[in-house]
């Protein structure tokens, strides 16, 4: 299994449907759309054989991930990142108290 960051620049107007066709695929694990240099941020997991050399199985991963995304419209540009190691951590929603005014008393 190998993993991959995707940054994608996307044609103005079109980050939701990138986004959808992008959460289709088998190997999109997450796909947000962020602000920045960057319009959209996608994490693949290809299944390929472990016994490749590295490098090897990071071409592979970003052959296969490249044909996928080259058949999508509105992707402009995309730079790849090959991860080297991940832990994921899954936790529940956030709390947050926001604190009510204290009104003072008029006199």
């Amino acid at each position: 299994m190998k993993e991959i960051i995707a940054f994608l620049r996307v044609e103005a107007g079109k980050e939701k449907e990138v986004l959808e066709k992008l959460s289709s695929l088998n190997e999109v694990r997450d796909v947000c759309i962020v602000f920045g240099e960057y319009d959209i941020i996608a994490h693949f997991r290809v299944d390929i054989e472990e016994d490749l050399l590295p490098q090897a199985t990071i071409i592979k991963a970003h052959k296969i991930i490249s044909e996928k995304l080259h058949n999508i419209e509105g992707i402009v540009d995309i730079v790849f990142l090959p991860v080297s190691e991940s832990l994921i951590k899954k936790r529940g929603p956030v709390q947050v108290e926001i604190p009510v005014p204290i009104s003072n008393p008029v006199d």
